[in-house]
């Protein structure tokens, strides 16, 4: 018998590319093509999409996945698919690749789920692609390999090359809208509703003419604050001093008492010579002060006799600072006083009505100026010279510098510019403002027992580098840490969180009578700003626990981190329909993106868990309780999404998604018709947006007939024509498409 030499047969070559989803695929159902699709929907499984395969002897025979080990999809912190794809072990060498399995790139999270040791796995670079194309994507974050070798899974947690993370704002928008939107408004196609009666289309003409009129409005507020802007000419003059006094005591009783910029009697010392001689003071002073005071803006109330006309001239004044920024670094340099300036911008435009979606591009302007001036670098250490003012500025300075950057990588998803390792200046020092003298030398602060102005800003910086880390996980293209250290971040920075909060609230409880004590602004800002990492940490893992146990601790982090930060919105929103009066519900309502951002993404994880709950669970009665409260939960962040509107914002996503969960969950729990529920409720939710808006575009419309000039002492209103007929122009404007 002749041995014939043996050949292996080619790989198969797929002439098609695949269309359906792979669950599709998978199951043999035909698959509408949505995203996601109606089969998963109502199977309730993860829907996600192949990538091509551009490889040249084609793709490697794919294998049917087991139910258990699919690749799962978190509807909060998805990423497009056009990143990598986990194989298993006897698929990690494809002859176009090149690369062995010891000369791969490490880009997935092992768990050992027999020790509790972990290492890094492999992936095959020939599977991470990008698609040009922006309609071929779909949420997915982890990916679980349907093979298990020696007892070890791997876990990849790879985010695609095309977006390695979302932040909050973002995320929101691009993945939770995807994973709340039953109805598909917010889609391209329709989804699961089959609209035969013409109340989608009457519906989707609703959220049409919103977008028009939120636009109209973001319009008219841009080209207003520039025309405005320009009429500026010489020293500016500010509204009657009563008014100033009250928005600089704003500005100074919540941000600068939480993360510090200025020295309170340097500034104030210069605010009475502003008053006596207003052509005396510096411009960096002049533009330092309509920052605070446009800042000061967001925190009045209708106690304090409203004028809308302040909210605009705030953002006037930001848009005069930012663009007196760029002119004076031709004749001034950089210095602290600019950086001040710069770190007043950022907050400024957080809390402008006029919004950007490129805010965070700019945070790194003030980063690079703070290391220009070498704020990095220990005062003790490096500059042992400087007087004890100097370098606690110093310090103070880069403690806001780095909490700005760290905000914005999390609304983002954008890595931070700078690492733990690239700086070893020390938090500040806990003085007061009145102790600090230019005499004397730069020596550590020594840490007393008692409350003073900078103890907030000291809380911070001690959870920074813990913050940093999570920070830069959630940003990785290749992430290095596993799920064993993840969680291990998560408990560090709860324990520093526990024990800053019981701090805080030993100093109320403790305080002698007169001294200072944290206010709750201050407490709740405190929380917020480090609670929200444990969020986005968990977030990425939370709705793995459905198909896994292994995430279930995720899951649960993930829902109380939630509850702790909408608890803030039960204590404030008792009544939706009157201004909230304390900080931190001002804030939240007229804050822009300082805080609403991630408190919208908690409330949709609460509405997702309880959405998932009540349709899994087969005794809806037996957590009728906790379902009450979370429900209860729900419906204040409603209530706050229409006082958010009411105060100037113009989203309208938040508060359809959040009524259609709402009247989701409803319909459940009484058997009615949740289709019918959700449509209903989400032509309400629209019908009030659009009277908002409406009533808002055409207070805009009015306030633009107003020839608004900025004379030596204030704001000059001249008397102008009844008749004009600026507000037909306004009206029949071309109307601007829903893209």
């Amino acid at each position: 018998m002749v041995n014939l030499p043996y050949i292996e047969n080619p790989p198969r070559k797929r002439r098609r590319p695949a269309v359906a989803c792979v669950e599709c695929r998978r199951r043999k159902v035909k698959c509408d093509r949505a995203k996601p699709c109606g089969p998963c929907y109502q199977s309730a499984l993860t829907c996600y999409y192949r990538p091509p395969s551009f490889s040249q002897s084609g793709p490697a025979p794919e294998p049917a996945p087991a139910p258990a080990q699919q690749s799962l999809h978190s509807s909060f912190q998805g990423t497009n698919l056009a990143g990598s794809v986990s194989l298993p072990m006897d698929q990690r060498t494809s002859p176009s690749s090149g690369f062995s399995d010891e000369s791969r790139p490490k880009s997935a999270i092992q768990v050992d789920t027999h020790r509790s040791s972990s290492s890094v796995g492999t992936q095959n670079p020939s599977n991470v692609l990008t698609n040009s194309d922006p309609d071929f994507s779909s949420p997915d974050l982890l990916f679980l390999d349907a093979q298990q070798d020696d007892g070890q899974r791997f876990i990849s947690v790879s985010p695609p090359a095309d977006s390695s993370a979302t932040g909050c704002a973002k995320h929101f928008k691009e993945h939770t809208i995807a994973g709340l939107d039953r109805l598909g408004l917010f889609s391209s196609m329709n989804g699961q509703m089959t609209d035969s009666t013409g109340e989608f289309a009457e519906v989707r003409g609703m959220l049409e003419k919103c977008y028009h009129y939120a636009r109209g409005i973001q319009s008219m507020r841009s080209s207003k604050r520039a025309r405005l802007s320009s009429l500026i000419d010489g020293p500016i003059k500010l509204p009657r001093r009563s008014t100033c006094d009250k928005l600089m005591h704003n500005y100074l009783r919540t941000f600068e008492s939480t993360i510090r910029i200025l020295h309170i009697p340097s500034f104030k010392a210069e605010y009475e010579s502003y008053w006596i001689n207003p052509w005396g003071v510096s411009d960096v002073f002049l533009r330092k002060l309509i920052l605070v005071l446009a800042i000061g803006t967001c925190f009045i109330g209708y106690s304090d006799a409203y004028d809308p006309q302040l909210r605009s001239m705030a953002s006037t004044w930001t848009y005069d600072a930012q663009a007196w920024l760029m002119r004076a670094f031709d004749v001034r340099g950089v210095d602290l006083d600019m950086l001040e300036v710069s770190c007043l911008l950022i907050t400024a435009r957080k809390t402008d009505l006029v919004t950007s979606q490129l805010d965070w591009i700019s945070v790194d302007f003030p980063l690079r100026m703070a290391l220009r001036l070498q704020l990095h670098k220990e005062p003790s250490i490096h500059f042992p010279h400087l007087s004890q003012l100097e370098a606690e500025r110093r310090r103070r300075l880069w403690a806001a510098v780095l909490e700005n950057c760290l905000q914005s990588s999390l609304d983002s998803g954008i890595p931070m510019s700078i690492s733990n390792d690239a700086f070893d200046c020390l938090p500040p020092g806990n003085f007061n403002d009145v102790d600090l003298r230019e005499e004397g030398h730069s020596e550590p602060a020594t840490e007393t027992s008692g409350f003073t102005e900078s103890t907030m800003s000291i809380f911070l910086m001690k959870t920074m580098r813990l913050r940093m880390r999570i920070a830069q996980f959630l940003s990785s293209l290749l992430p290095e840490l596993s799920y064993h250290e993840a969680l291990k971040l998560s408990a560090d920075l709860e324990a520093l969180c526990r024990s800053q909060e019981k701090d805080l609230q030993l100093f109320t409880t403790r305080a002698a009578p007169g001294s200072a004590v944290p206010s709750d602004f201050q407490k709740k800002l405190h929380s917020s700003l480090i609670r929200r990492c444990l969020l986005a940490l968990h977030g990425n893992f939370a709705s793995k626990a459905k198909f896994d146990p292994l995430f279930y601790f995720s899951h649960k982090a993930a829902t109380e981190t939630s509850l702790f930060l909408l608890k803030y919105l039960l204590s404030s929103q008792k009544n939706s329909h009157a201004m909230p009066e304390d900080d931190f519900s001002l804030l939240i309502i007229s804050g822009s993106s300082i805080i609403i951002s991630f408190l919208w993404e908690a409330t949709a994880h609460v509405c997702a868990d309880v959405i998932n709950n009540i349709t899994e669970s087969p005794f809806p009665l037996i957590s009728s309780l906790s379902r009450s409260e979370l429900t209860q939960t729900i419906q204040c962040a409603i209530d706050t999404a229409r006082s958010c509107l009411r105060a100037g914002d113009t989203a309208v996503e938040p508060l359809v998604l959040f009524s259609c969960s709402l009247a989701h969950i409803k319909s459940v729990s009484e058997e009615k018709p949740i289709d019918k529920s959700i449509m209903d409720a989400a032509r309400s939710s629209l019908l009030f947006c659009y009277k908002v808006l409406e009533s808002g575009y055409r207070e805009e419309g009015q306030d633009s007939r107003l020839d608004i000039s900025i004379g030596r002492h204030g704001l000059e209103f001249p008397d102008y024509d009844s008749g004009t007929d600026l507000w037909d122009t306004v009206v029949n404007a071309p109307i601007m498409l829903f893209e």
